[in-house]
């Protein structure tokens, strides 16, 4: 009977896990767009930086 509540326990801690890896994979994402976005943002800035006085 001792064993049951450590699968339980196994069980909540992979569902948090899973939780966890899901909001990582969100942030992950998030990170990889903005890098993708930067550059483009940088290279617009450029080129209006010279027409700026």
């Amino acid at each position: 009977m001792g064993k049951r509540p450590l699968l339980r326990r196994v069980r909540r801690s992979l569902r948090w896990s899973h939780l966890v890896l899901a909001i990582f994979a969100t942030l992950i994402a998030g990170t990889v767009m903005l890098a993708l976005e930067m550059p483009a943002a940088s290279t617009d800035r450029a080129a209006v930086s010279p027409t700026a006085p």
